[in-house]
């Protein structure tokens, strides 16, 4: 089975089989495929747009976002991602200075997505705030790190899970809502360091940019 090496954005993604493995689709937004041979090891977490078509043995789709694990090859190298978006759904504001927030910076990234969508812990952690958080956020998960980070997941419809709680990657925390101030379901998702203190975008580490 080879998979083809591409990059978030990229239209056509190729996967051929060579070999007798097959490939697994886990349910909602994760996609594994992992490879009976040595040459590369793949795994996507993310999902494929409407419209995959199959033709003959190859899938050709769109993928959202992927993370490699391994190395192929051809010697090329591929960092494993540490994080995964929360919900697939198109970005509705990105990080950075926006006018309506109130002091006039938006300090994560907005997925447009229906209200009840489920909402998923980006990375590993344990809970450190499950509730409601004030009429601007709403109710809100924010998850501490081992590696000294902090997710905050923000205007969910409900919350699933409570402080204390040990969660993995992908794990359902939430129900996405229009809690707070908000214009529309949404979730808004951020990521801080230095144990919560410094703000990042978070693209970069989504594969989104």
């Amino acid at each position: 089975m080879i998979i083809a090496a591409l990059k978030t954005g990229v239209i056509l993604a190729i996967v051929t089989m060579v070999m007798t493995k097959p490939v697994l689709f886990m349910s909602y937004m994760h996609v594994i495929v992992l490879l009976g041979c040595t040459s590369l090891i793949v795994l996507y977490v993310g999902g494929f747009r409407p419209g995959i078509r199959w033709v003959g043995i190859t899938l050709v789709g769109y993928i959202l976002l992927h993370i490699f694990i391994d190395v192929n090859g051809n010697g090329e190298t591929f960092v494993k991602g540490e994080y995964i978006a929360p919900v697939i759904g198109p970005v509705s504001s990105p990080y950075g200075p926006r006018a309506s927030s109130p002091d006039g910076f938006h300090y994560g990234i907005d997925f447009a997505v229906p209200e009840g969508t489920r909402v998923l812990a980006s990375k590993p952690g344990t809970i450190c705030f499950a509730g409601y958080k004030g009429n601007i956020v709403g109710n809100v998960v924010e998850i501490n790190h081992q590696d000294g980070a902090q997710t905050m997941y923000a205007h969910n419809s409900q919350v699933l899970v409570y402080v204390g709680q040990s969660v993995q990657q992908g794990d359902v925390i939430a129900l996405s809502g229009n809690t707070g101030r908000s214009t529309g379901p949404h979730v808004h998702f951020e990521i801080r360091l230095d144990n919560g203190k410094t703000s990042v975008d978070p693209a970069p580490h989504l594969n989104l940019q």
